[in-house]
């Protein structure tokens, strides 16, 4: 009898802070199609949802009052309410600091060029219609592409989404609140995010000239996978700070 070995499945690539910054800059935000594009990869990139659920966001599902965006009937049929950061709500409200007219006015009010009022789409095409998902996962390979980011081929809608939890998790180390903002209805499927948090904190560390730990051997419990992310994040901080 043949024993297969199980092979470990590749984690999913993300992008650094310095690659989202390259990636949003290449938007034309002279027009108003590149515009909505980059909003609503904004909404993937800062809120985490997915492509479709950004595709069927509607006006009154973003309440800028309380910077909450309500996604209704995610995967699963499941709804759930998610924070506007600071950055999304600048393209969504306007930004008086921005140099770009369109990046001023923001989205809210930008989309009245082409749309009636009356529309409910967020996104709409020019005819009033919800952007589709494959319009947004074309945007993304050509603005890949024109941004000259490596693994291209590896980066799509989703990639966006996995960056924003990705950094939720470095910066709060809290699993359950990153399961509730994706709309995971189970922890499993979250926890590839742990090793991608590793990820990123060795190889910071090692271009600061640290040398990495030794990966953390997984356990299959997400709590216990967690709890063992937090105290090598202390042990590496603790080092940090004897230096």
């Amino acid at each position: 009898m043949v024993t297969r070995t199980r092979r470990r499945k590749r984690l999913p690539r993300v992008l650094s802070k310095d690659e989202q910054r390259a990636f949003l800059v290449v938007f034309n935000r002279r027009y108003w199609t590149p515009e909505r594009d980059r909003t609503a990869c904004l909404v993937m990139l800062d809120a985490g949802l997915r492509v479709s659920e950004a595709c069927a966001l509607q006006l009154d599902h973003v309440d800028l009052a309380s910077r909450r965006i309500t996604v209704r009937d995610g995967k699963g049929g499941l709804d759930r309410r998610v924070p506007i950061p600071p950055r999304l709500a600048a393209a969504l409200a306007g930004d008086e600091s921005n140099r770009s007219v369109r990046g001023r006015n923001g989205w809210l009010a930008t989309r009245l060029e082409k749309v009636a009022a009356t529309c409910p789409w967020l996104f709409p095409t020019r005819t009033g219609r919800s952007v589709s998902p494959d319009h947004l996962r074309r945007t993304v390979t050509k603005i890949v592409e024109r941004t000259g980011l490596s693994e291209p081929h590896r980066i799509s809608p989703h990639t966006l989404r996995h960056s924003f939890a990705t950094d939720v998790l470095n910066a709060t180390g809290n699993l359950e609140l990153v399961r509730r903002l994706l709309g995971h209805a189970d922890i499993s499927t979250t926890t590839v995010y742990l090793h991608l948090a590793d990820e990123d904190m060795e190889a910071e560390l090692t271009a600061k000239g640290f040398r990495a730990a030794s990966p953390t051997k997984q356990s299959g419990d997400p709590m216990a996978e967690l709890q063992a992310l937090r105290k090598r994040i202390a042990a590496l901080e603790a080092t940090l700070i004897g230096v």
